[in-house]
């Protein structure tokens, strides 16, 4: 069978999609059968299409106060990643996904940080293997976390350099002004 939200292949038993972290809708009634999709030929299988053994995630299990399921299924393909944004370069070799090192061309490079951001987790997930979707998401969260405090100093810095760079050419106009 597959999601109903975004049409990733599904598992017997599944009750999230580990694509898109929404809750799987029954099978229907009894005794239809439920179209799936056959897997292409010579095509990467990474963690999605198949099942891992191991307890499922448990709420109960924790107690009150323990991240819920959706905590852990933060990192879908189709969040933005922060990481791969601000440091396509690092965040590409750690990640296997060598289409990031095209930032290293001038004007490109702008073009692959928007590019690495929005598709930087599904790279990820096609060049990687991974337990499951919590071992991703702790991963890929972890970039995102860098990544934006990486991009808030970038901020900070560009900010500061710029008044320190404004206040010298005024300083320097007005030294000028004051020579004659």
């Amino acid at each position: 069978m597959y999601c109903n939200h975004c049409g990733h292949d599904l598992m017997e038993g599944e009750n999230f999609c580990p694509s898109c972290g929404e809750k799987v809708e029954g099978p229907g009634p009894v005794g239809e059968e439920i179209p799936t999709r056959p897997g292409k030929p010579g095509s990467h299988q990474s963690f999605q299409q198949t099942s891992f053994p191991g307890p499922q995630f448990n709420q109960e299990a924790y107690g009150q106060g323990a991240p819920s399921f959706l905590d852990y299924h933060r990192q879908v393909t189709g969040r933005f990643n922060w990481g791969a944004f601000s440091m396509p370069l690092i965040w590409g070799i750690g990640n296997n996904c060598y289409i990031t090192l095209l930032a290293l061309i001038p004007l490109a490079n702008i073009i692959m940080s928007f590019l690495a951001g929005f598709k930087g987790n599904q790279w990820a997930l096609e060049n990687n293997t991974y337990r499951d979707m919590e071992e991703f998401s702790k991963i890929q969260g972890t970039w995102n976390k860098a990544g934006f405090i990486f991009f808030i100093v970038q901020v900070v810095v560009l900010i500061l350099g710029s008044f320190f760079w404004l206040s010298m050419v005024v300083g320097l106009l007005n030294l000028m002004d004051t020579s004659y």
